[in-house]
């Protein structure tokens, strides 16, 4: 009887200590554009959801964005409806990065993550809570995500009971769009297209500023690059959480170098280059 007894307490502490020596992924405080795809086009019902992770101010929102309208898909795709977006990269067989990049000039925002369903009652769920619940539950699964990244999502959320809110059209949502609570105005922005591809700057700008970026320079400039980098000045203040947002609109690994010296020619904290890799992602060909 005792031995049985202390099989069944080993066993259980096992389990605890595994859940708690498990990496965990997930950082509470980090604020998180999300969007809730299908992971099949027939799984959806008629929308896709867009959670705004704002847990350390309670200001997390869920959004829900019409899945049949038009969304110019990057990559030289042309035309398809959001909803069928995810499916056809993932057909393509692209990587996370690139897929991030795609949806995040066809919703206008920075997609920090992509979780898939291929369960249609996700896209009912009427508040962060229940997206939380349903990450628990695994009925939504980042990728990534331990059991333990699982519970302590879920926790996070149970204090955000902030209602759903319906979008009936894209262009509604392109002018509601939930920028980051983090002040980024002392990370100011130069973006700067080296390409010869009018507009590409225009589309970059476009995403920064409604995230809440500062953009103080747009400028074309006729010295072509092959890379897309970002400079920046290290020892600014919210520099740094602002490129880990931007880093998702570039289709590949971009480089960011610190220069401490670009507040002195520019007068700006941080400079975008764009490079013919990205007007090459922007481009209606593929």
């Amino acid at each position: 009887m005792w031995f049985c007894i202390l099989i069944i307490g080993v066993i259980f502490a096992g389990i605890i200590g595994i859940f708690f020596l498990q990496p965990t992924s997930w950082d509470v405080e980090q604020e998180q554009n999300i969007v809730i795809v299908p992971s099949k086009i027939d799984v959806s019902q008629g929308k896709i959801l867009f959670l705004s992770y704002r847990a350390k101010d309670g200001s997390t929102q869920l959004k829900s964005i019409p899945a049949q309208d038009l969304v110019t898909v990057a990559g030289g795709y042309g035309q398809y409806p959001v909803q069928s977006v995810f499916p056809l990269l993932i057909l393509e067989k692209h990587s996370p990065q690139f897929i991030r990049a795609v949806l995040s000039f066809a919703l206008h925002v920075p997609v920090d993550s992509v979780w898939e369903t291929t369960n249609a009652n996700v896209f009912t769920a009427q508040s962060p809570a229940e997206i939380g619940k349903l990450v628990l539950e695994r009925k939504i699964v980042p990728r990534s995500f331990s059991v333990k990244d699982a519970v302590i999502f879920y926790r996070a959320l149970q204090t955000q009971q902030n209602r759903r809110q319906d979008v009936s059209t894209l262009n509604d949502w392109f002018n509601q769009i939930p920028a980051y609570s983090q002040d980024f105005k002392s990370c100011r922005v130069g973006i700067i297209n080296t390409t010869t591809v009018a507009g590409t700057g225009a589309r970059v700008n476009t995403i920064v500023e409604k995230s809440g970026g500062n953009v103080l320079r747009l400028d074309d400039e006729p010295l072509p690059v092959p890379k897309s980098q970002i400079l920046f000045h290290q020892e600014t203040l919210g520099c740094s959480a602002f490129i880990e947002h931007l880093k998702v609109l570039f289709p590949e690994t971009i480089e960011v170098k610190n220069d401490n010296q670009i507040f002195y020619r520019e007068r700006t904290e941080l400079e975008i280059r764009l490079g013919e890799d990205m007007a090459q992602f922007l481009s209606k060909e593929k």
